[in-house]
């Protein structure tokens, strides 16, 4: 029996490949499809709480919540 050598790892590596883009794509069926059922107020909500925070974002919502 001939060695599969490198060709074995290369085909694990494209099934690796292809499963995660059946994962990504599902993925990105499923927020689409979540985001296609907001209104417009909603979506844009939805997509700015997914902003990373900044801390001038941390430290305003502090000095909100505390105005001494």
């Amino acid at each position: 029996m001939a060695d599969p050598g490198p060709f074995l790892s290369y085909a694990i590596q494209w099934i690796v490949f292809a499963l995660l883009a059946v994962v990504g794509l599902v993925w990105a069926y499923r927020r689409e499809k979540r985001l296609g059922a907001m209104s417009a107020e909603e979506r844009a909500v939805a997509l700015r709480s997914r902003r990373p925070s900044h801390d001038a974002d941390y430290e305003d919502a502090v000095l909100d919540r505390n105005p001494d």
